[in-house]
């Protein structure tokens, strides 16, 4: 930006220097890609194998530590699709308060199958 006095400032020039950083703020920027993404089936594989030990967990302890954005977002994706394939529950009893993921029981081998057949 130029230095311009304070009594030669106008409105028109702090429209035209406030539409400039609108526009510089709207161009697209390069976002790095991570070499080696983890995969929602392998988080949901892990998820599993941590409720294989315990009855439930905190969203937060699969989170946690020094993770990248993506793990995160993997990490939900993995929950969601555990939880719409009914091997998860997950509950959160209060607002923005953790969110606790448990093992769903075994069914019955003969309610299995009579839940594929429907």
């Amino acid at each position: 930006m130029e230095d311009l006095p304070l009594e030669d400032l106008s409105v028109d020039w702090l429209a035209r220097a406030m539409t400039r950083l609108i526009d510089e703020q709207r161009r697209a920027r390069p976002r790095s890609v991570e070499p080696n993404p983890p995969s929602v089936i392998e988080r949901m594989t892990e998820i599993l194998s941590v409720l294989r030990d315990t009855w439930s967990l905190l969203f937060s302890s699969l989170t946690g530590g020094e993770r990248k954005r993506s793990e995160i977002v993997v990490t939900l994706l993995a929950v969601l699709e555990l939880v719409r394939q009914g091997r998860i529950k997950a509950q959160q009893t209060e607002l923005f308060g953790e969110i606790v993921i448990e093992r769903q029981a075994v069914r019955a081998e003969g309610e299995a199958s009579s839940a594929q057949a429907d």
